[in-house]
């Protein structure tokens, strides 16, 4: 190892790693050591051997391959080009390989998700970046495995959508730690220092809230997942709160479903929930914090008899953007394109290196036919 103590470290290593490469102790189209390894070797970061690895790529001495890790480029090597590498022909000292973001996503909905990719797609094809999406399907464990997927692959950035748990998971708390470039969408994290992009999800209940109010509606309920870790249930119910207050009506009973997940719901069970607290409360209105509870609620208001939006109106959060059903909820729509495009300018401004704040998005009230003045 170089011992130069007036060179920053990433430097010693670039030092040191072209060395290896120049005099040929690793051939063209080998696979140079992880950043990870050469991090746990020198005893830095992974910030440091990024950024080692960084100018490596920038001078040509080596490319990144997403999914499989770092090789020797053919025009710095002192060996003839392996079979592997005969599709990555030499490059000119100073070429520079295009920008790798990763995506860590749930999963795909039709009510929420599609059109804060495309914002991505959008951006990354704008900028000439390339983008590679995992699913963590909300599930703490795919999204701990994803992001090391990504990581191994040799991405530059994250942009990540959590995974709604209980906990954060111990991968994203050493990406912040250790100040690597990432985006958090949707959802920030409670006592978690990462920049978000994200809808100002307690000023779009006020905004609901008082729409219902201004219908006439004063029993208004509200139905929602669990509140966990992420802030974006719990800001909406604290928006419906704050609502309440700022006119002086007395809150109505908040229910919270038992088994309400990412894509893993029991309906039938939900169902009979909602509907005991229907019977029991007597609401005119209900808002809902996801589009899948309003279809439950709607489900339950009927079997008791109840009319839609005659006897109970529902208002929720999202709703696919085409849909075949002849109920078609008033929503609050989140600006997911917006947030997408702007999460991956937030990412590029702290991968070259720059300050980022988080950012938050105002969501507009869709009036569908769910809803009506109390008569």
């Amino acid at each position: 190892m170089n011992s130069t103590s007036a060179k920053p470290m990433y430097e010693i290593i670039y030092d040191d790693l072209k060395k290896n490469i120049e005099e040929g102790h690793y051939k063209s189209g080998e696979k140079v050591p992880t950043e990870k390894e050469v991090a746990d070797q020198y005893r830095v970061s992974r910030i440091t051997s990024k950024k080692a690895y960084d100018m490596l790529v920038a001078q040509g001495y080596i490319y990144r391959h997403p999914g499989r890790g770092s090789f020797v480029l053919d025009s710095y090597s002192a060996q003839p080009a392996s079979e592997d590498n005969r599709n990555h022909p030499p490059r000119k000292q100073g070429a520079v390989l295009p920008t790798v973001i990763g995506y860590i996503t749930p999963d795909y909905d039709d009510s929420y998700g599609p059109r804060l990719f495309y914002g991505l797609e959008r951006k990354s094809a704008e900028t000439g970046c390339f983008l590679t999406v995992r699913r963590s399907l909300g599930i703490r464990e795919e999204e701990e495995e994803a992001i090391q997927f990504l990581m191994n692959s040799g991405v530059d950035g994250l942009v990540i959508w959590p995974s709604s748990n209980d906990t954060y998971n111990n991968q994203i708390l050493k990406l912040v730690v250790e100040k690597f470039p990432l985006v958090l969408v949707d959802r920030p994290l409670k006592g978690l220092d990462a920049v978000s992009v994200c809808t100002d999800n307690a000023a779009a209940a006020v905004k609901a809230t008082n729409y219902l109010l201004e219908l006439g509606h004063e029993k208004i309920g509200f139905i929602a997942p669990p509140t966990a870790v992420t802030t974006v249930v719990d800001d909406r119910i604290q928006g419906y709160i704050q609502s309440h207050a700022e006119n002086g009506i007395m809150v109505q009973k908040i229910l919270e479903l038992p088994d309400t997940t990412y894509f893993h719901t029991d309906s039938q069970k939900n169902v009979e929930a909602i509907r005991s607290y229907l019977s029991e409360t007597n609401p005119t209105a209900v808002i809902t914090a996801e589009y899948n509870i309003a279809n439950m609620a709607a489900v339950a208001a009927e079997s008791l008899g109840l009319q839609i939006p005659q006897d109970l109106s529902i208002l929720c959060f999202d709703h696919p953007a085409f849909s075949s059903e002849q109920r078609r909820f008033t929503h609050m729509r989140q600006r997911e394109e917006e947030m997408g495009k702007k999460a991956f300018e937030t990412l590029l401004q702290l991968i070259q290196g720059n300050e980022a704040l988080s950012s938050s998005y105002e969501a507009d009230l869709v009036v569908g036919n769910t809803t009506a003045k109390r008569s």
